[in-house]
């Protein structure tokens, strides 16, 4: 049996890893409430057995740049400044405590480097894990939309909150399939359909910020491998190509429904009416200005962005009580003032720093990891400027994680 797993992990505590891994992601995939802070539990125990046999620690400044920055510049002020007292104790406090704890949970993800070394947890275990998941999710997730429709609302419900469970896949999809350039095996092409299916499924979903990060894979895709994998570049350009054509013929393709309500909003706008997805949201980002005019420094507090949508729900300029601005900056911005957007841009930039100074590098893999690592976080950000994930620990939690990995194998591979 233990030789049978042994492609996810060489050691018992190597295939625990992917088990976590594993476990963080089918929870999410079906929705089901997950205490994250179980998997860093789990990875500082490890950490600290290291630490007291007295083996080497592999520390990064980067990577931990990344994962402390939004604990000191989110979580601490809601600590430091007795923040979290202004929220209903009977209403959504708990809600609230868990997005401002949510970074301290990704602390441990600072000693990855060195779990990965001392328990020989490898690129391939890691992305062996990632084959599970997605294999899993390219059935589930065309059998759950083929049984929809494809009808947005109905999707709306059933992933509830679809744009952030959109962003996290279509961000795996590409992540996947970008590392199965890197792979010389006949199964490439397998992994990379695979991908592709997953990605198109998530497209169809019609969370149009998602779609964002497209043009920046097809351009990155081309720029890398135009020399050395043509055929796998026009095996997947055809593929695309097709889905497209597809959506073009068929009648109510979930895509282009999605352009017409994009056009509906914009007449209604024009009109002045903004009781509508896009006009919702220029609403919303507006008054963050506002917010921020109030508290520029650490922001009026994340229960205070809602507090304020209520109130505009209540005059009727808003259609909801809006929990957050739909908008990872504008969010920072009212909610967290100058501090926490100061944060945000660090946590994002950091890692995209890191990945595009490795475009460069002489190892294959390397440069494979930090373009998947990119554009993984590419996808994140531009998906960012019409939601607000970071409203939700799991996803938060998964984004963080996989980037840190990514990060940390790239780390290790240049100190071999």
């Amino acid at each position: 049996m233990g030789y049978n797993l042994n492609f996810l992990g060489e050691n018992k505590v190597a295939k625990l890893l992917s088990l976590t891994i594993l476990i963080l992601f089918f929870y999410y995939i079906f929705n089901e409430k997950f205490r994250v802070w179980y998997v860093s539990i789990i990875y500082t125990l490890m950490f600290a057995y290291i630490f007291v046999k007295n083996k080497k620690i592999i520390m990064n400044i980067p990577l931990v740049v990344f994962c402390l920055i939004s604990f000191f510049t989110f979580s601490l002020s809601y600590y430091l400044f007795d923040r979290l007292d202004v929220i209903p104790q009977d209403g959504p406090s708990r809600t609230y405590r868990n997005i401002v704890n949510q970074y301290f949970w990704i602390i441990p993800f600072c000693f990855l480097p060195t779990i990965y070394h001392y328990f020989g947890f490898k690129t391939k275990h890691f992305f062996n894990v990632l084959y599970i998941i997605i294999g899993f999710l390219v059935v589930y997730s065309w059998i759950v939309g083929i049984q929809l429709d494809f009808h947005r609302g109905l999707l709306a419900d059933f992933y509830n909150p679809i744009i952030s469970y959109d962003i996290v896949f279509v961000s795996l999809s590409i992540l996947i399939l970008v590392f199965s350039f890197c792979l010389k095996s006949k199964y490439s092409y397998l992994i990379a359909t695979i991908s592709l299916l997953t990605l198109f499924v998530f497209i169809l979903h019609g969370s149009r910020g998602t779609w964002l990060v497209l043009p920046f894979l097809l351009v990155f895709l081309t720029l890398f491998y135009y020399k050395t994998q043509k055929r796998k570049l026009l095996f997947s350009g055809a593929l695309l190509l097709i889905f497209l054509i597809v959506n073009a013929v068929i009648p109510n393709s979930p895509v282009f429904n999605r352009f017409d309500d994009f056009q509906n909003d914009k007449a209604h706008i024009e009109n002045h009416s903004y009781n509508n997805s896009t006009g919702s949201r220029l609403v919303m980002w507006h008054n963050a200005i506002e917010l921020f005019k109030q508290q520029p420094v650490i922001g009026v507090g994340v229960y205070g962005v809602e507090k304020e949508h209520c109130h505009l729900a209540e005059q009727g300029i808003l259609p909801i009580c809006f929990q957050h601005k739909h908008n990872i900056f504008f969010q920072e911005l009212a909610a967290n003032g100058l501090i926490g957007l100061i944060g945000l841009i660090i946590s994002l930039f950091t890692p995209l720093i890191f990945f595009f100074s490795q475009f460069f590098s002489r190892n294959e893999l390397i440069r494979n990891l930090a373009l998947a690592g990119f554009l993984f976080v590419l996808s994140f950000l531009l998906s960012g400027l019409t939601e607000y994930y970071l409203f939700f620990p799991h996803v938060t939690y998964i984004f963080f994680f996989i980037t840190a990995s990514l990060m940390s194998f790239i780390i290790l591979k240049n100190k071999e």
